[in-house]
């Protein structure tokens, strides 16, 4: 059994592994996602008055559409937005410290649920799991709302445990306004309610009575669900009046049952994480003879892993960041996977073989394959690269913070947003742009936008792409985004637009632009089409967008050594500076 520590000495080595999350992800960063720049763009709109709008001309709910899923997110960058920061960095920093302050919520469970309220170094072993956890740092630089999310629920979970019932409430309304389907959350904890009332035995303590004795009862109900009804039924209301709509445009677009089965992607999950999360059944292996606190932790944890499995097979598999679905589920996964290295412990009791196996089991939870993004992305790969010295230069760990420093506050480079800072400044201010990508190129580009994959749009997203509807429009502009790489061409999605005869006489091909890179370091390029009346009959121009860093992505697959990366990704930085001046 894991000896019981000092509480100053596991409170300091508590705060050092949350806080050592931080640089970690700062190291781990590769570039921000693509669909994060949709939530920055309703951000930034809402902060300079415009309302939570997508097209600053929307002014009414016929007009809006509510293209995100995470209004809480939304709401803090607007505010630090107004405040003067800069919303990209700051979205980066709150999914950082969301996934520190998750690393420090798992190292309280161990008191929350021990009778004996003492912490032990097996508590360590939870938040070192999700501290070192790969996909846990792949998805806070994407930089979306996933942690926030993940770190909202551990939050709820752990002042469940504590009997802090309308806390627990208040943060599951949190959770409600953090993600589409956050209001089913409530679900497992009253499924926990039910089974304390059924089960008396779950309520007995060994040695004094539990703080979820004041959640019993029908008074304990109403702590739970009337917190959480009013603010959610605040948030829906609005929802209707301002968008005339119960549920997000998402919900339309990407859930169905057309959709393709979610189990592969379990699998990839399961194999992604080393397999470590098939223990997860061995934690539950004694829990008969646990003490009851500990069982009704267990089974809270147990139920909300459970609720966000059922939700991923129900769903399908959706078009998202890769695993994105599955960060709810790390910090409980983590739990239990501690928990079954407590009950192996009891079985060795050396000291020498308890460490090697913690060693073994975080150097198992660290060489993580198949993260959704290059190989060299992984974070073992990242750390090493940034620990290897070669006797100073651009090896040396103090040039490499120096850079992975400004490159996770640097504004993003890739195409998308030299395309759309491209286009913003080029075209007529107001054109209407009919385009599918709305995250970095819509970002920077703040001309009125037609979203031809529909997120923005509540009619294509429920009947997809309508070449009549989109030519009713009339946009001024088209931009597609044409593939280098095989199939080379424009994607299936586009190609009916674009065969079309209407569309064909209606608009023609003006500007090319590209990276100044060669075809297999270069992804892809955007197509701009001018409606015939607009055209100042000029030909057809190339135009070379200025360094990016797509090449980057290229460099680390050919396993290229982390200094030429470094250099390369450098010089991407300074050329962006150097053409803003």
């Amino acid at each position: 059994m894991p000896s019981a520590l000092p509480r100053p000495l596991f409170s300091l080595a508590l705060a050092l592994l949350a806080a050592a999350a931080v640089p970690i992800s700062i190291i781990a960063f590769n570039w921000g996602g693509e669909d994060c720049y949709i939530t920055y763009r309703y951000a930034r709109n809402l902060a300079e008055g415009h309302g939570i709008v997508f097209n600053t001309t929307d002014e009414t709910a016929d007009d809006r559409v509510e293209g995100y899923s995470n209004p809480t997110l939304i709401l803090l960058l607007a505010l630090i937005h107004r405040l003067g920061g800069d919303i990209p960095s700051a979205s980066r920093w709150i999914a950082t410290i969301a996934a520190a302050m998750t690393v420090w919520l798992l190292g309280r469970f161990g008191s929350a649920w021990s009778d004996e309220r003492r912490p032990c170094a097996g508590d360590l072993i939870a938040p070192a799991l999700y501290a070192l956890h790969p996909l846990v740092h792949y998805q806070a630089g994407r930089a979306l709302e996933t942690t926030l999310y993940a770190m909202l629920i551990t939050l709820a979970a752990l002042w469940w445990v504590r009997g802090w019932t309308v806390a627990t409430s208040v943060v599951l309304a949190l959770v409600a306004a953090s993600r589409p389907e956050g209001f089913t959350f409530i679900a497992p904890f009253l499924a926990v309610w039910a089974a304390l009332m059924i089960f008396p035995v779950l309520r007995a303590s060994d040695l004094e009575p539990t703080p979820l004795s004041s959640g019993v009862g029908l008074g304990g109900l109403v702590k739970l669900v009337l917190p959480w009804a009013l603010l959610v039924a605040g948030l829906f209301l609005w929802r209707r009046s301002y968008y005339g709509q119960w549920m997000p445009n998402a919900v339309h677009l990407k859930a169905g049952p057309s959709n393709p089965s979610a189990l592969p992607e379990v699998r990839d999950f399961i194999i992604a994480w080393s397999f470590l999360p098939l223990l997860i059944p061995f934690a539950y292996s004694g829990l008969t003879s646990a003490p009851p606190r500990l069982r009704r932790g267990l089974i809270i944890v147990a139920l909300l892993m459970l609720h966000q499995l059922a939700f991923i097979l129900a769903v399908g598999r959706v078009p998202a960041e890769p695993n994105r679905h599955f960060i709810p589920i790390v910090p409980f996964a983590c739990l239990c996977i501690a928990r079954t290295a407590v009950i192996a412990s009891r079985a060795f009791p050396g000291r020498l073989i308890r460490a090697f196996g913690l060693a073994a089991l975080l150097g198992l939870n660290l060489f993580t394959v198949n993260n959704g993004d290059g190989s060299r992305t992984r974070l073992h790969v990242r750390l090493k690269e940034f620990l290897r010295n070669y006797g100073g230069g651009w090896n040396s760990p103090v040039a490499q913070w120096r850079f992975h420093w400004e490159w996770f506050h640097h504004p993003e480079i890739r195409i998308d947003s030299e395309a759309g800072r491209w286009v913003d400044a080029h075209l007529p201010p107001g054109a209407l742009i009919a385009a599918d990508q709305m995250g970095q190129f819509a970002y920077h580009c703040r001309q009125p936008m037609l979203d031809m994959f529909g997120l923005m749009d509540e009619h294509i997203a429920r009947a997809g792409l309508d070449v009549g509807y989109i030519l009713a429009h009339s946009p001024d502009f088209v931009v597609f985004m044409y593939q280098l790489y095989p199939p080379v061409g424009y994607t299936p999605y586009q190609q009916p637009l674009r065969d079309d005869a209407r569309f064909q006489a209606s608009y023609r091909p003006r500007w090319r632009l590209r990276q100044n890179l060669p075809t297999p370091y270069a992804p892809y390029e955007f197509h701009v089409w001018v409606r015939h009346d607009l055209d100042d009959g000029a030909p057809f121009e190339w135009v070379v967008l200025p360094g990016t860093v797509e090449a980057a992505d290229h460099w680390w697959r050919a396993r290229d050594f982390p200094v030429n990366w470094l250099q390369k990704a450098d010089t991407a930085i300074q050329s962006s500076k150097a053409t803003r001046r």
